[in-house]
């Protein structure tokens, strides 16, 4: 929600062209943090766990020899940062000012990338609850700087400001890191004789990961990347802001998913295939209904959230509405292949993804562009959904193949079914109101869920024992 509220608050005041160019600028960081990872920090979490359990003598080795690792990469990875830079902004994007924020951002990459490898030390020893207060600290920051920049600063210097700020925040939370974790686990840090360890095994699965790494940041960035290299930072900027919205919502109806799996893994489920459908039946409800109130409200939320300055995104955000089902379910399946230590599918299916995803990007941004270049932006949109959507095949196909695990997808069509009532519903509703308002808005929000919650009980999707299993759930 923190992630949410920050991201609004930014995109209303920077405005489009320049929250397109500040997203721009944080892709192009972000992919050269990953330069500075190269998988590493998976790497971590499999070595010192097992050196916890094994080995703790050497767990100041490990950690020395990793440090020295990321250390190099992250050399590297600035070296490539400040060669890019100029070339980037000069001749790909078209925008001098780009320039400067990748300069300044580079202090972001240096920070975060050793406040992300620290962060992994944490689920090492299994002390999570130091990552919450962290993400706590983190938004809290984030949103008091904001609120300063906004109020002591001329807009002209907002943007450069808030990567000042992001760097200032994980240098912050870098610090809490090493405080903390030199108080809870003192032999990370021990000056004590370091043994030699074995490199080879680190070095071949770091180069494997990587794979997987690179591929995972291409398809998470390339869609702006490449709208921005053929269009206006604008038009980056209405299609992130649709983007972040879609996800900060997808983020918010996954939550009950993180109540219900526990509720399901102590039920006499006797296999996980079972546990999983469990899960595919109860987030349909909640997934399926949310995606198709947005297509029907979705563009009265992005002028009553983010302005009427973006009210060209109502077109990616009525195609990106239905990035949440896969979006969920993708993340929730692979954790499968990650628990069943089946790390080359994974690598395998994002190098697989990310080569579509960039592929299907360019051609429909060349299709589209010719006709106007909000076009062009929704093809980008519609090349990210069908992009996760394939992914969600291959992943449903790969999990029968690999694990003889079998989802149920007539779980999906009684919410379905009752959305599309819903749907149809408040459309017709809507060519009769004049002049949208707040409390046009609450109402229709509140037709939507009871005509989808009627709908749903008439075609048996949801039953009493449903009900109060939901019921229990939150309870806890």
């Amino acid at each position: 929600v923190g992630t949410l509220f920050f991201t609004i608050l930014l995109a209303r005041y920077l405005l489009p062209e320049a929250y397109g160019i500040y997203n721009l600028a944080l892709s192009v960081i972000l992919l050269f943090l990953t330069l500075s990872s190269l998988g590493l920090d998976n790497v971590v979490t499999k070595y010192i766990s097992s050196v916890l359990l094994k080995k703790k003598h050497q767990l100041s080795s490990y950690n020395i020899y990793f440090l020295k690792l990321k250390l190099k990469l992250t050399t590297l990875s600035l070296l490539l940062l400040f060669l890019a830079a100029y070339p980037l902004s000069r001749y790909i994007f078209k925008i001098n000012e780009l320039f400067f924020l990748l300069i300044i951002g580079s202090l972001y990459l240096l920070f975060q990338t050793f406040e992300s490898y620290f962060t992994q030390l944490f689920y090492c020893i299994e002390k999570t609850k130091y990552t919450s207060y962290k993400e706590i600290i983190n938004q809290l920051l984030k949103l008091v700087f904001l609120f300063l920049i906004l109020i002591f600063f001329r807009s002209s210097l907002w943007v450069i400001l808030i990567f000042i700020t992001l760097g200032f925040t994980s240098l912050i939370l870098l610090i809490y890191d090493l405080i903390t974790l030199k108080k809870i686990l003192p032999e990370l840090f021990s000056k004590e004789y370091h043994e030699k360890i074995e490199t080879k095994n680190i070095l071949k699965f770091i180069w494997f990961l990587s794979f997987a790494s690179i591929s995972a940041i291409i398809f998470s960035h390339v869609d702006s990347l490449m709208l921005g290299s053929f269009l206006a930072p604008e038009y980056v900027g209405y299609y992130k802001a649709a983007f972040s919205f879609v996800m900060g919502v997808g983020g918010i109806i996954a939550f009950p998913n993180l109540i219900l799996y526990p509720i399901f893994s102590k039920m006499h489920i006797n296999n996980i295939e079972d546990l999983q459908n469990k899960s595919v039946k109860y987030m349909s409800i909640v997934i399926i209904p949310a995606m198709f109130g947005l297509l029907a409200l979705g563009r009265y939320f992005i002028v009553f959230l983010f302005g009427m300055d973006y009210y060209n995104s109502y077109l990616p955000l009525a195609i990106l509405s239905f990035l949440i089902l896969p979006h969920i379910f993708v993340g929730q399946f692979i954790s499968i292949f990650t628990a069943e230590e089946k790390p080359k599918i994974i690598t395998t299916l994002m190098i697989i993804i990310s080569i579509l995803n960039v592929v299907l990007n360019y051609i429909f941004i060349k299709i589209f562009i010719s006709f106007s270049p909000l076009l062009a932006t929704a093809g980008v949109s519609l090349a990210t959904v069908m992009s996760w959507y394939i992914y969600l095949f291959i992943t449903f196909r790969m999990l029968k193949k690999e694990l003889l695990i079998k989802v149920n997808y007539h779980y999906l069509l009684k919410p379905l079914l009752a959305s599309l009532g819903m749907y149809a519903t408040l459309f017709l509703i809507i060519r009769t109101i004049s002049d949208m308002n707040i409390p046009w808005g609450i109402l229709l929000i509140l037709i939507g869920i009871l005509v989808y919650l009627v709908g749903l009980i008439l075609l048996k999707g949801i039953k009493k024992e449903d009900l109060n299993l939901i019921r229990d759930g939150l309870k806890k």
